[in-house]
């Protein structure tokens, strides 16, 4: 696979691909005419998951409290963590004006939404409406894209690449439970330049972030005997990797778009339960979502089945499984625009787009 898809990467035309992109106001254009208008509409009823996730998280924490019973304790903890991470999906959907549309009540229901990783609402917005969705696959421009020359000045970038999955390295396999955290950080304070605007939004998330990462884990050991464990660590890592369980399959295995931001080549749909796809609120429908970022995963199934009769040979989908081992197999830095490569034993691997014809 490795020497084969080298080999094609080589005969590979660039130049054929880069033209034959278009961008994403093009597909935009060409489903809103098959797709109903009140698909367009945003869902303000989707704002009771909140609540409810809110009552799941306080009942576990306080029968956390009352129980001790240490497999009790360690299931309840899982299942607070995992309201915590469906959360940031709702989170998500609300920055992107789906649910509501006043500027001050997105900014404070996602950042509600989004406290277990101390990360306000204003900084996702700036750094993933604004310079993640306008700029996908951009290996310079994307704070969510490793790219191919971040790695080459990026000293960060450099020290991370044995803690991301395809390095080959042993701790790469605990990157799902910790790297949206880290992210984050990474985000608020050395992506800074980027993101914000004025130096109160960059203060105001700093020091969010700070408080969330203070108070939460030092109130979390003085509560209980191992409280530590059960209210903060267990938490954080579990909604952790539920959220990167996602994210991490949205792009890493895509091409680069460099000049055009094509979201039926540069993104990822993944197939998951309907189960699944209820509780997490839609979320593996990323292709869907770049088309339309403003529209209601409620009706992602819908966008799905539009790109499927208009862009049946383009459409990026795969079981959830399958993109998760894909994820721990190649690398997640980039040759060129379809090639990933491996920057320590510099071996080469397809991305999606070469699958296609391997």
């Amino acid at each position: 696979m490795i020497i084969k898809a080298a080999a094609i990467a080589e005969s590979f035309d660039l130049a054929e691909y880069r033209n034959s992109l278009k961008d994403q106001n093009f597909y935009a254009r060409e489903l809103r005419s098959i797709l109903p208008k009140h698909v367009f509409k945003a869902v303000p009823q989707r704002i009771i998951w909140l609540p409810v996730h809110l009552a799941i998280i306080i009942c576990s924490a306080i029968l956390i409290y009352k129980v001790e019973l240490t497999g009790v304790d360690i299931l309840l903890s899982l299942v607070l963590g995992h309201s915590l991470g469906c959360n940031f999906f709702l989170g998500h959907e609300i920055t992107h004006g789906a649910v509501i549309k006043n500027k001050k009540w997105i900014i404070f229901l996602s950042t509600i939404c989004f406290a277990p990783w101390g990360l306000h609402g204003q900084a996702w917005i700036n750094a993933h409406n604004s310079k993640h969705h306008q700029n996908t696959q951009n290996s310079i421009k994307d704070p969510d894209c490793f790219g191919s020359k971040k790695y080459r000045y990026n000293k960060i970038l450099q020290r991370l690449n044995s803690f991301l999955p395809g390095s080959g390295s042993v701790i790469s396999y605990t990157f799902l439970f910790w790297f949206f955290t880290f992210y984050t950080v990474y985000m608020v304070r050395v992506f800074t330049p980027g993101i914000f605007t004025n130096k109160k939004d960059k203060i105001i998330s700093t020091l969010f972030f700070l408080t969330v990462y203070t108070i939460w884990p030092v109130a979390s050991a003085l509560i209980m005997p191992y409280g530590f464990i059960y209210f903060f660590l267990i938490p954080v890592l579990i909604s952790n990797f539920l959220v990167m369980s996602y994210i991490a399959t949205n792009h890493f295995l895509n091409p680069l778009t460099e000049d055009v931001n094509d979201p039926l080549i540069n993104a990822l749909t993944v197939k998951t339960s309907k189960f699944f796809d209820f509780i997490h609120l839609n979320f593996s429908y990323h292709v869907e979502h770049h088309i339309f970022p403003y529209v209601s995963p409620k009706y992602a199934p819908l966008v799905a089945a539009a790109i499927k009769k208009k862009f049946p040979e383009l459409y990026n989908e795969m079981p959830h499984a399958t993109a998760l081992k894909l994820l721990y197999q190649r690398p997640k830095f980039y040759y060129d625009e379809v090639t990933l490569v491996n920057p320590k034993t510099k071996q080469r691997y397809p991305t999606i787009i070469l699958d296609d014809i391997i």
